[in-house]
């Protein structure tokens, strides 16, 4: 009994100690707590930048377009060239020249007659055909659009015009307009990109001087009919941002556009032309600003580039010098738009010709021309009247242009 007492005892002494340990947690009250303060240690904080990713910048283009009338290779301006029997170099005649038109993107010429060589036979007025070696000196000297459309180009039938055609490809061109080689392909217009900015260009010319178009092809040379112009321009236009139209119209030695010019003009401009490039008169006619809601620059006659006429009046020329520009908005507009004179000089012989800006013309020069023999009135102060008189505020000095 006593054992059983004293274990009994033990046993309850044991249970004592353990609910000693047990400590009771208060009630928490969550009314008017304040929150503990945040005893974290600070660390600096290392901020990592995003890389910024440059948004492109959309940029105008400017594209520089020359153009220059009739090169009208005369018999003595192709002989001046003959540097041995059968062989020619046109590059002096247009080396004065070569520097301007080389600094222009694109570059426009007329060529006036066609180019068959030796194998139809070289000839002058009025049935013209010029040695191949004329597109060479053209290309060399920095022009890159040529026109075989013109009143001579069939001056010596379909296969000279295609052999001219074939010579000016080989001499490097790759844009000619105003001839259909192929008769089943007259509507392969010339559309081209150049720096992001796609241009069409068409051309036509009044007649071939009574040569009747061939019956193989006879589109070969395209026409200035206004039902042909509608249809072309409409086919076209929708496929190019900038159209530039060659127009062979006009009649010569007038130095002021006729009423069919102006007809003609206001239909291209109607139709959405861009630029007209008129040539045919053998002179300068003016250049005017056209259209109310859609504008269009016309060039009525840009005259010669070269010859060897003998009015005092063809012996000056003009350069159309224009911009095309497509603005960061995507708009397309023709800006700085104005004409450069040029003057053909040669000598009393007759067998040497160069070409010069009538700002570097001098009176010595001009004393010196060989057209004094057949117009007594050729003088530098004629040539400058004449600029003033046509040009007008559209004058291009050289020194704006290199400026």
């Amino acid at each position: 009994m006593k054992k059983f007492l004293f274990v009994t005892l033990i046993i309850a002494m044991l249970l004592g100690c353990a609910a000693a340990d047990i400590e009771t947690s208060p009630p928490v009250s969550t009314i008017g707590t304040t929150a503990a303060p945040d005893i974290t240690t600070s660390q600096p904080t290392t901020t990592i930048a995003k890389e910024e990713i440059p948004v492109p910048t959309k940029k105008e283009t400017r594209i520089s377009f020359a153009a220059v009338g009739d090169n009208l290779l005369h018999n003595t301006v192709t002989y001046s060239a003959q540097i041995e029997k059968g062989k020619f170099d046109f590059s002096p005649i247009y080396s004065i020249m070569k520097p301007i038109i080389e600094k222009y993107d694109l570059a426009f010429v007329n060529q006036e007659i066609p180019l068959g060589g030796l194998d139809f036979g070289l000839s002058g007025y009025p049935t013209f055909n010029g040695p191949a070696e004329a597109a060479k000196g053209l290309f060399d000297s920095g022009f890159n659009i040529i026109n075989l459309a013109s009143n001579h180009s069939l001056d010596k039938g379909l296969k000279c015009l295609l052999a001219s055609y074939e010579n000016i490809k080989n001499a490097g061109f790759d844009k000619i307009i105003g001839i259909f080689p192929d008769e089943n392909k007259t509507d392969d217009f010339l559309i081209f990109e150049q720096d992001g900015v796609t241009i069409g260009m068409l051309s036509y010319t009044y007649g071939t001087n009574g040569m009747p178009l061939p019956k193989s092809n006879p589109n070969v040379v395209p026409l200035i009919k206004d039902e042909k112009i509608i249809s072309d321009v409409k086919k076209i236009r929708p496929e190019c941002d900038v159209l530039i139209v060659s127009m062979h119209w006009g009649t010569e030695y007038t130095t002021q556009e006729i009423k069919e010019q102006t007809r003609l003009a206001e239909l291209l401009n109607e139709l959405g032309t861009d630029v007209i490039i008129g040539h045919h008169p053998h002179v300068i006619e003016p250049m005017k600003i056209i259209g109310d809601e859609h504008k269009t620059v016309c060039f009525y006659s840009l005259g010669n580039f070269v010859s060897n006429q003998q009015k005092a009046s063809t012996m000056l020329g003009g350069m159309a010098s224009f911009d095309i520009v497509k603005t960061i908005e995507d708009d397309i507009e023709i800006q700085n738009a104005r004409v450069l004179p040029i003057v053909t000089h040669y000598n009393n012989r007759a067998n040497k010709y160069d070409i010069y800006p009538l700002d570097s013309y001098t009176e010595d020069l001009a004393n010196s021309h060989g057209i004094r023999k057949y117009d007594s009135k050729f003088s530098l102060k004629y040539l400058n009247e004449l600029s003033d008189e046509v040009l007008g505020e559209y004058r291009l000095s050289l020194g704006d242009l290199n400026d």
